[in-house]
């Protein structure tokens, strides 16, 4: 990927210099000698004025929104032009600057993510958060795009332009994670395992998340995701008693085959000896945390994801394996780009939730740019209603873009608690 950039940057800059650096004559012509005069060919572009405007869907996102303010700040940055920001539903302004796939863009004439049509430069990409990482990469380069003619009017230059369009953005970097607790139970009603794990196999087609920590996976789940996920995915984990047992329970990562590199992985018990099994004094169960380093091959970098289940007796119980867990993970959460999935039995207002947050640690539900949840809970026991003690976090490197408790109807509940993905993008600081 960095490789890919360097590249594209060079070409750039090269476009830039040849039609800035004309070559000059060592001697000028004679008056009288015939010449061949040639018209210097006209580029093509956008003129931007007081009447150029930027526009954008009237029904819009979180996305679209920062868009479109990022790009007309950095116009008005490079140029000191402000141009207004208006609706596709506005009359057609002689010069515009179109942000997204909107009622001013036939579908029909999209062949690339950045063209030009007749006055209008298109940001032509359909998925918002993908859009915004568009524009931004854009945006970052105004200055250098944006030139004065000899009368004083600024262009925007489609040859110039579009030397960017293969440059990777941010949207490149973009990992889906899910957390997911399976509910280790066969309960009644149609929430069997062998009926729920049909359901979950119809979430995860559907969301096709990157990263996926589950909870509560017992003998009976383990043999169904082996059978179904191993050909997409790679799955690490062991069982918190150690005997696999028909109750025993893993929390697994799991993680695409296609994208990453298993490097190392492991299981610790979160008590004083993480490294035996066994649970602090007042714990129902013992608990764990499962964790994988994975290289990302798409961007060439290292990741962490950690996935946990706390104990469902009081939030002094959970304080502690929380501070065991944080003391075994202090160093790579300060290091390296972590994810921290899992059923953490506990609510926002919670020590052990403030305890998380004061490792250096982020809610990426709470934090997301756009939230599409129609519901305001993750553990519902199969009620429809009920608390949120389901959380993905991060670290700072990550950007957390897009989130959703997946509610959706399956033909039944997938299980007791509903499943929480976030889309996270990396951009350059």
């Amino acid at each position: 990927m960095v490789k890919k950039i360097v590249l594209c940057l060079l070409a750039f800059l090269l476009l830039l210099a040849s039609v800035s650096c004309a070559p000059k004559p060592t001697q000028p012509p004679e008056q009288n000698d015939p010449i061949d005069e040639q018209p210097t060919p006209s580029r093509k572009g956008l003129t931007i004025t007081d009447q150029t405007v930027i526009v954008c869907a009237a029904a819009y996102d979180a996305f679209v929104d920062r868009a479109v303010t990022l790009l007309q700040s950095a116009i008005k940055q490079a140029t000191g032009l402000s141009l207004p920001i208006v609706s596709d539903k506005d009359e057609v302004h002689p010069q515009e600057i179109v942000v997204g796939l909107c009622a001013r863009v036939d579908v029909q004439d999209v062949s690339n993510s950045v063209y030009f049509s007749q006055d209008k430069l298109v940001f032509a990409v359909q998925n918002t958060a993908e859009l915004y990482c568009l524009v931004r990469t854009y945006s970052e380069f105004i200055s250098q795009l944006c030139e004065k003619d000899k009368q004083g009017i600024w262009h925007l230059y489609e040859d110039a332009v579009l030397a960017l369009a293969d440059l990777p953005t941010a949207y490149d970097t973009n990992v889906r994670v899910l957390t997911q607790n399976l509910r280790y139970a066969n309960d009644a009603d149609g929430n069997s395992v062998a009926e729920r794990s049909v359901r979950f196999a119809s979430l995860v087609e559907q969301y096709h998340p990157d990263l996926i920590g589950t909870q509560e996976a017992t003998p009976l789940w383990t043999q169904y995701l082996k059978e179904n996920f191993l050909d997409e995915y790679g799955i690490v984990g062991v069982f918190r008693d150690g005997k696999a047992h028909a109750g025993d329970e893993a929390n697994y990562v799991l993680y695409r085959k296609d994208r990453f590199e298993l490097i190392d992985s492991g299981t610790f018990w979160l008590t004083d000896e993480p490294d035996q099994i066994g649970r602090i004094e007042g714990a129902l169960c013992n608990r764990i945390c499962t964790w994988a380093w994975l290289l990302d091959m798409k961007t060439d970098t290292l990741l962490m994801i950690c996935n946990t289940h706390l104990d469902h007796s009081n939030d002094t119980i959970r304080q502690s394996q929380i501070e065991a867990l944080l003391q075994y993970l202090s160093e790579d959460i300060k290091k390296y780009p972590v994810f921290f999935t899992g059923d953490f039995n506990t609510l926002r207002d919670s020590a052990p939730y403030k305890t998380i947050l004061g490792a250096g640690l982020y809610d990426g539900q709470k934090m997301a740019w756009v939230d599409s949840s129609e519901v305001d809970h993750t553990c519902h026991l199969y009620r429809g209603h009920g608390e949120t003690i389901d959380y993905c976090f991060f670290s700072k490197e990550w950007t957390p873009m897009y989130t959703r408790i997946i509610s959706d109807d399956y033909g039944g509940y997938v299980s007791d608690h509903y499943g929480v993905i976030v889309d996270f993008v990396r951009f350059e600081k």
